[in-house]
């Protein structure tokens, strides 16, 4: 891990940077939280718009006079429906658990020998870059200038 301040390195639990001193921000924990947040509020969102649809749609059903029969299975279908899907949201709270057996790596054809560098760590360049100035200077001085 390293510091988003400084771009030190910093060893895993430290809450300030060795270094600079910045307040090392966990982006794991706030990233989990965040999507508690949102995946509670949106579950809240479905129940309350699955219960405004359920009786919607049972007052629709008594207007057209739908048999008694095909709307049980309209509306247990219906309800099955929101439940599902709440169901695979609250699915979604709960802490994944992989092992190795059980983890799916989407990457095993990238070759391993291929590391990232960072853009803090570079290495200082083998020459010094080419002064623009230097180059025309050099052009010019190569060139006989003769008056008339």
């Amino acid at each position: 891990m390293y510091c988003s301040n400084c771009g030190n390195k910093i060893k895993k639990g430290l809450n300030y940077c060795n270094a600079c001193g910045a307040r090392i921000v966990d982006l794991e924990k706030e990233k989990s939280s965040s999507n508690v947040e949102n995946i509670s509020t949106a579950i809240g969102f479905i129940g309350v718009a699955g219960l405004a649809g359920f009786v919607f749609l049972v007052k629709m059903l008594l207007d057209y006079n739908v048999l008694e029969g095909p709307m049980v299975i309209i509306l247990i279908a219906y309800l099955a429906t929101v439940f599902g899907i709440s169901f695979m949201l609250i699915k979604q709270l709960s802490p994944k658990k992989e092992t190795s057996d059980q983890s799916i790596n989407f990457q095993s054809d990238i070759p391993r020998t291929i590391k990232s560098v960072d853009t803090n760590q570079l290495e200082e360049p083998k020459q010094p870059p080419a002064s623009v100035v230097e180059n025309t200077t050099r052009t010019l001085d190569k060139v006989p200038i003769e008056r008339s």
